[in-house]
């Protein structure tokens, strides 16, 4: 807790956390209004004076903005109450963690891959990324999927719709989540992430492309890096930079579909187990949607504290399954370097 008063160094993505909740409780639809809109000078203050990305309004979906307005709720004036609930989803995620290694029948201490990485402490307790939300209720999501109830199928698809409302790769784990003649966890999701929308659509007098696909324009406001190299590439070749991002969303496209059918086909034969199917997906995900920050890495490391518990059995040989759950673990850990302005 001593973290949260510090404040942010790398990112200053929060302050728009707030800021978006500070209009939301005047009345005003993020979706709809930039921050750098004129009917705002009456609210300038030090939230507008930190908040970045005033030309644009918000990227963020609806679950995300309910929970920036229970940070702001708690703390109007500065950072520490959302600081502190992202840091109260962190925790979570250790104990459901934990919880899901002791069923899985491995030891719960693993859960240290995550606890004990410095990733996590630094983005969540100090810069305050709503991806410490993501991650609890992903975890949860997976944990609660275990079971065949049909209380367990619908909590699982409750949090993985509240997982999808904070961001929407979490949609990708319904390719393995969900069973044959399954109806409960795709219906809870769905009607989860409906009741999450409804709010904002009726706050943004029915333009509902402003709520729905507030996401598009991400990747060029922060091109991949496939979209990077070929933006370099059109460069040295006189090509338009619109003409390369079509180039590069179908290539994209492509590595997306494909990747998806390899792990469901993969998934329906037993050949990787749901942690794996989901690091897979969730990799896949944040590295196609737009340019990799530091903060989606952590998304990655409860899966690995599953799936590194066969590394100790080294009389049985080591794989290239196993080889590639170390070289994934040890970049996830490594990403902490780049915070070194040296090495940037």
């Amino acid at each position: 807790m001593q973290l949260l008063p510090l404040p942010l160094g790398l990112s200053r993505d929060a302050w728009r956390y707030l800021w978006d909740a500070h209009i939301l409780l005047h009345g005003y639809s993020p979706y709809l209004y930039a921050p750098n809109n004129p009917i705002f000078a009456p609210l300038h203050g030090s939230i507008y004076t930190n908040t970045p990305y005033r030309e644009f309004p918000t990227k963020y979906p609806p679950g995300a903005e309910l929970f920036y307005i229970l940070g702001y709720l708690l703390s109007p004036k500065n950072l520490v109450g959302l600081k502190g609930l992202f840091v109260l989803c962190d925790l979570l995620t250790c104990v459901a963690l934990a919880i899901l290694l002791a069923c899985r029948g491995l030891d719960p201490r693993q859960v240290i891959v995550y606890a004990w990485c410095p990733l996590p402490i630094v983005e969540f307790s100090i810069q305050g990324h709503v991806d410490a939300l993501v991650i609890a209720c992903t975890v949860i999501a997976v944990f609660c999927s275990r079971g065949s109830s049909r209380t367990a199928r619908i909590t699982s698809g409750v949090f993985l719709g509240l997982a999808i409302l904070a961001k929407l790769y979490p949609a990708l784990l319904l390719l393995v989540l969900v069973r044959r003649r399954d109806w409960n966890l795709p219906a809870a999701c769905a009607l989860t992430v409906v009741l999450g929308y409804l709010p904002f659509l009726w706050l943004s007098h029915g333009q509902i492309a402003a709520v729905v696909l507030s996401f598009s324009g991400q990747d060029t406001l922060h091109p991949s890096f496939i979209q990077n190299g070929l933006l370099l590439l059109g460069h040295s070749m006189q090509l338009a930079p619109t003409t390369m991002l079509v180039v590069g969303r179908v290539i994209e496209g492509a590595i997306g579909v494909s990747t998806v059918l390899f792990v469901k086909r993969q998934f329906s034969r037993k050949h990787i187990s749901i942690e794996g199917a989901v690091l897979v997906l969730i990799g896949i995900g944040s590295c196609l949607y737009s340019y990799v920050f530091p903060w989606y890495i952590p998304a990655l490391l409860p899966w690995i504290a599953v799936l590194i518990a066969p590394l100790r059995r080294i009389s049985q040989g080591f794989s290239i399954k196993k080889l590639a759950i170390v070289v994934v673990c040890l970049s996830t850990y490594a990403v902490i370097l780049t915070y070194l302005p040296d090495l940037r």
